[in-house]
C-alpha cells in the first residue's frame, strides 16, 4: 500500500523520470523475448515480429500498467482541474460569482454546523457523560420547576433513592478575590466534597476535593481553574498550600484544574475560576431540617447499567413516599417530587430546537447556491454549442479515417497528440 502511493507520487513529482523508468523496463522485457525467439532459431525479423504479438502495443502496456498503479486516473484528475482552472481563467466575471456564491453557502453551513457540533452532537467531556443527569426537585400542583431543596433531601437522594453512584449538591454564583491591588470578581461554584469524583476529573498539580474536605460548613481548601492560575498566579507550579482570600476568608489552594475542564452548566459570560466544598449546613445547626430549602441544584451519576426510565420511576415513588413520611414538609397541592434530566440535554436546554431549525435552514441555502451555480453553469454551456459541434464533427471524421487506413490486422492507427500526428502500434 505504502509502495503504491510512493509510486503515484513520484509519477506526480517526478513525471519525466519515472517514464524514462517504465520505457527501460518495457524495453528490456520486449528485448528479452526477441533474444529468446532468436535462441529458438527465428530471423531476427520474425522474432521482433512475434515479440510485438506477445507483448502487444508498447503505448498500451503503458497504459496498462498506468492503471494497475492509479496513475493514469491521477494523471487524469490533473488534467481536469488544470483545464477547470485555464476556464476559470477566461471567464474571471463567472468565476467571481461562482466562488463568491459557493463561500457564502459553505461558509454559513460550516459556521452553524461546528455549532450544533459542539452543543449537540459532541459528547461533554467527562467519562461515561451519559450517566450524569441534573436533578430537580419540583412542585408540578403549583406549577414550579427547580424549587431549592434542604440537606436531609440531598441525604435521601445519596441513602434512601438507590439510583446513584454520586450525588453532589453545587450552587453557583460569584466571589471577590481580595488581597491584591485591587479586588476581582470571580465566578464561583460551592459542591459536595465527591463533585470531581463524580464527573471522573483529575487534577492538572496537586489534588481535588475528596472525604478530607467534608465539613458542616466551607472547608478551608479551594481548587482553581487553568485560566485563574495562569492569569493571577503566574502559572506557577509552587502554588499548591498558597493562601488567597475570598471574601475576606482564608483559604488554601488545593489543586489546579487542566485547562480543558469546563463546569458542565449552561453557557455564561465567564466560566467558573473557584471551587470550594461545603456541607450545605451552617456550623451552628445540630440537625437539618427538612423546611429549611436553601440549596439550587444538584447533581448525580446513575449507577453502572441504571437506566434512566428505571431511575425517574424508582425517584418518583420515593417522593412519594417522603410525602407520606413527611406530610408537614410537603403540602399535598404541590405535589412535591423529583425528576432527572441527563446533564446534556439540561446544558443545551430550549437551544435545542432553534440550533437544528437554524441547521436546516444552512442546508437549504446550500441547496439554493448549488442550484445557482448549476444554471450558471447551464447558461454558460449554451453559449459553446458551436464548439461542441465543431469537436463532434472531427471526431467522427478522425475515427472514420482510422477506420479505413487500417488493413492490417495487426496493427491499427490511433489518434493522438497534436492534429495530424499518427503512431502505428501493433494490435
Amino acid at each position: 500500500m505504502l509502495s503504491d502511493i510512493s509510486f503515484r507520487l513520484r509519477s506526480l513529482l517526478r513525471r519525466t523520470r519515472v517514464e524514462s523508468e517504465l520505457d527501460d523496463e518495457l524495453r528490456f522485457h520486449f528485448e528479452q523475448q526477441v533474444e529468446k525467439y532468436l535462441r529458438s532459431g527465428l530471423t531476427h525479423h520474425e522474432a521482433v515480429r512475434r515479440a510485438r504479438l506477445l507483448t502487444g502495443g508498447m503505448d498500451q502496456v503503458k497504459e496498462e500498467c498506468r492503471d494497475a498503479r492509479g496513475v493514469r486516473l491521477m494523471d487524469n484528475l490533473l488534467q481536469d482541474i488544470r483545464y477547470a482552472l485555464r476556464m476559470l481563467r477566461k471567464s474571471p466575471l463567472f468565476t467571481l460569482v461562482a466562488v463568491l456564491t459557493l463561500a457564502l453557502g459553505v461558509g454559513a453551513n460550516t459556521a452553524i454546523f461546528s455549532l450544533v457540533n459542539a452543543v449537540l452532537l459532541r459528547s461533554l467531556p467527562f467519562p461515561e457523560p451519559d450517566r450524569l443527569v441534573r436533578i430537580y426537585f419540583n412542585n408540578p400542583g403549583t406549577g414550579l420547576r427547580g424549587v431549592l431543596y434542604s440537606v436531609p433531601e440531598l441525604s435521601d437522594l445519596r441513602n434512601r433513592a438507590g439510583v446513584f453512584e454520586y450525588v453532589a449538591g453545587t450552587e453557583r454564583g460569584s466571589i471577590d478575590l481580595t488581597g491584591g491591588a485591587e479586588a476581582q470578581r470571580l465566578e464561583m461554584v460551592t459542591s459536595s466534597p465527591n463533585y470531581f469524583s463524580m464527573l471522573g476529573a483529575a487534577p492538572q498539580i496537586g489534588r481535588l476535593f475528596g472525604p478530607q474536605d467534608f465539613t458542616p460548613g466551607f472547608a478551608p481548601s479551594a481548587v482553581i481553574s487553568d485560566s485563574l492560575w495562569r492569569r493571577n498566579l503566574g502559572g506557577n507550579p509552587n502554588v499548591l498550600g498558597r493562601a488567597i482570600r475570598l471574601d475576606n476568608d482564608l483559604y488554601t489552594i488545593a489543586g489546579v484544574l487542566p485547562p480543558g475542564f469546563r463546569n458542565p452548566g449552561r453557557a455564561s459570560a465567564h466560566d467558573v475560576d473557584v471551587w470550594l466544598a461545603s456541607g450545605f449546613m451552617a456550623d451552628s445547626d445540630p440537625k437539618p431540617t427538612r423546611s429549611a430549602r436553601s440549596f439550587p441544584s444538584a447533581l448525580g451519576r446513575l449507577k453502572p447499567g441504571m437506566a434512566l426510565q428505571q431511575a425517574q420511576a424508582r425517584l418518583t415513588a420515593m417522593a412519594t413516599e417522603i410525602r407520606r413520611d413527611f406530610p408537614a414538609d410537603y403540602p399535598p397541592e404541590g405535589k412535591w417530587t423529583i425528576e432527572i434530566q441527563p446533564l446534556q440535554e439540561d446544558m443545551v436546554g430550549k437551544i435545542r430546537p432553534m440550533l437544528l431549525v437554524l441547521q436546516g435552514a444552512v442546508i437549504l441555502i446550500v441547496f439554493i447556491v448549488s442550484l445557482n451555480i448549476a444554471n450558471l453553469l447551464l447558461a454558460r454551456t449554451s453559449g459553446r454549442q458551436q464548439e461542441m459541434a465543431m469537436r463532434s464533427a472531427l471526431g467522427r471524421a478522425a475515427a472514420a479515417w482510422c477506420v479505413r487506413c487500417s488493413p492490417n490486422p495487426f496493427f491499427c492507427l490511433s489518434w493522438a497528440g497534436p492534429p495530424g500526428l499518427l503512431w502505428q502500434s501493433p494490435r
